[in-house]
């Protein structure tokens, strides 16, 4: 059974932190952001190496369906998609719960050597 995830448009008060920009791949910039007064992660696709909209649509509304239907304790729920045409990105916009932690490898980096190598694998 799927999640409902929200579509959202410009408007409805998502907003980039100013700096925020965490990092960038070939195929998404991540941002810091907030929404409904939280802090939240903005995943912003860009067009990666295709350069055919349809190609780039098409995967975007994959990567949309599949993360609305994932529902485990140790994947990221998708909180809301920003439609494309909203002037929020011309590709829209992923909406997910912000790690303050970070992921598990920086995690590891910071506090791995007070943890036991059962609780490192554990994690």
């Amino acid at each position: 059974m799927s999640r409902l995830v929200a579509s959202l448009r410009k408007s409805d008060h998502i907003s980039f932190v100013k700096g925020g920009e965490i990092f960038t791949t070939g195929y998404a910039d991540y941002y810091l952001g907030s929404w409904r007064d939280q802090v939240v992660g903005i995943k912003v696709p860009s067009g990666g190496r295709s350069t055919r909209k349809h190609s780039v649509s098409n995967r975007i509304q994959t990567e949309r369906t599949i993360w609305s239907r994932l529902k485990h304790e140790h994947i990221l729920p998708l909180y809301a998609f920003v439609d494309g045409t909203s002037g929020f990105s011309p590709l829209g916009g992923f909406i997910y719960p912000w790690c303050f932690f970070g992921d598990a490898e920086r995690f590891l980096e910071t506090h791995g050597h007070l943890m036991t190598l059962d609780e490192r694998i554990e994690l």
